[in-house]
């Protein structure tokens, strides 16, 4: 669970043009519950990025960062905070009638956790660890105050914020991302935990007015996607939705493919709707590559689900500022990476059979929606509902900090933090 790093990322960081700005004194430290939440915003340079192994409940990190935990993570991993954890119930924080803006307890969209016969209130947590172990934890609101934990002494441990030169705690709350996976944005569970992650970031802030000092340290939180409501919900309210179904449209690309080329191991892979073909077959064929892919595109488009489908060949001529999904894909287009054929699904949809649970992955508004807040040092009161992309918050970092960019940094900074 240890063998991770940022090898894939091609770009450096906030994290690494700190570091770069003042010949590496600064220190950048991340912590999260997934390892893809410590390591990408920690970045290559960092002096530590560190996650929770679900096999012990502790936090652990890579050789990549060092050979060994330093003192200060083995010292906060021997107080087994996350048996402590696991000991109690997990209740509302609030009476649960005052949890108005949330749907009934139990409903048919809800995923049940082992050994639940039903998804609602209480949980027995000691209960539930018995069927899975410590892959609980983060699917409750208290993988958030272990972070939380963790993130205080890291602040401790690593003496950030306490010389000239500016440190980067990087904190990925990933709890939200489990519970709102398995019930759904409406859910009860789903409310509590940001009840309680509220109280965790006051647990914070007031932890760093005391070590840093007021004002003293600048904070910015945002997320890494929003949710679409669970499509069984919609559809039985009579909105649009669905479940769209990869197994059988794989099935039927290749039986496709076999008819036009003959039987061949034609698609590598279908995944995050996008269709990965064996290039190497085809070269070994003499086909033409392009016209395999707009044959595929044009079969995609017709299948139950799709709202549209683009080769390559589209995305890597489109024209980067065109606006809609279309634009999107195009800037999330990587040569190198990215699929044959690239689908979306239409407003509502997701991949799989339902009915309980949600997910994300497309362009909506549902799923790209999230919040940029900052606050603290060298940030005024204010607030904007202009439209900003989450690329512009590392170069707006950058020049609250007068730094250097990321070296492929492509936002703008949000000018109204100037003013």
């Amino acid at each position: 669970n240890g063998a991770f790093s940022p090898k894939n990322m091609l770009s450096t960081t906030l994290g690494d043009a700190l570091k770069l700005s003042n010949n590496f004194k600064s220190k950048v430290v991340s912590v999260s519950i997934k390892n893809r939440g410590a390591i990408l915003p920690g970045g290559h340079s960092a002096d530590g990025a560190y996650w929770f192994d679900e096999t012990n409940g502790k936090f652990i990190t890579s050789t990549f960062y060092t050979d060994e935990l330093p003192k200060w993570t083995s010292s906060f991993n021997k107080k087994n905070l996350a048996d402590k954890y696991l000991k109690e119930n997990w209740e509302t924080l609030l009476p649960i009638d005052n949890y108005i803006e949330s749907g009934p307890d139990n409903t048919p969209y809800e995923r049940k956790y082992p050994g639940k016969e039903t998804p609602e209130f209480p949980y027995d947590l000691a209960e539930i660890k018995k069927e899975i172990g410590y892959n609980i934890l983060p699917a409750t609101p208290f993988g958030n105050t272990y972070v939380l934990e963790m993130a205080k002494a890291a602040v401790e441990g690593e003496s950030l914020g306490v010389d000239e030169y500016t440190d980067l705690l990087a904190i990925g709350f990933s709890s939200p991302d489990y519970i709102g996976h398995a019930f759904g944005p409406y859910a009860i569970e789903v409310q509590d935990t940001y009840l309680r992650l509220d109280r965790d970031l006051k647990n914070l802030f007031e932890f760093l007015d005391k070590k840093v000092g007021k004002d003293q340290y600048l904070v910015f939180i945002s997320a890494d996607h929003g949710v679409v409501e669970v499509p069984q919900f919609l559809i039985d309210n009579k909105m649009p939705g669905g479940y769209f179904a990869p197994p059988t449209a794989e099935e039927d690309l290749k039986a496709y493919l076999n008819k036009l080329y003959g039987e061949g191991d034609w698609i590598e892979n279908i995944s995050n709707n996008q269709i990965f073909l064996n290039q190497l077959l085809i070269r070994e064929k003499n086909l033409d590559l392009s016209s395999i892919r707009k044959k595929i595109a044009e079969l995609a488009i017709t299948v139950e689900g799709v709202a549209a489908s683009y080769t390559a060949e589209s995305l890597i001529n489109a024209d980067y500022n065109e606006g809609g999904i279309k634009g999107s894909l195009a800037r999330g287009y990587n040569q190198k990476r990215s699929g044959d054929v690239i689908m979306t699904l239409l407003p509502g949809w997701l991949p799989g059979s339902g009915p309980v649970g949600t997910s994300h992955g497309t362009a909506y508004n549902y799923d790209t929606h999230v919040p940029i807040i900052l606050m603290g040092w060298g940030i005024n009161s204010g607030s904007t509902v202009r439209r900003y992309a989450v690329t512009d918050i590392a170069p707006t970092i950058s020049m609250l900090l007068n730094i250097g960019l990321p070296n492929s940094s492509t936002g703008q900074p949000i000018e109204e933090i100037f003013k």
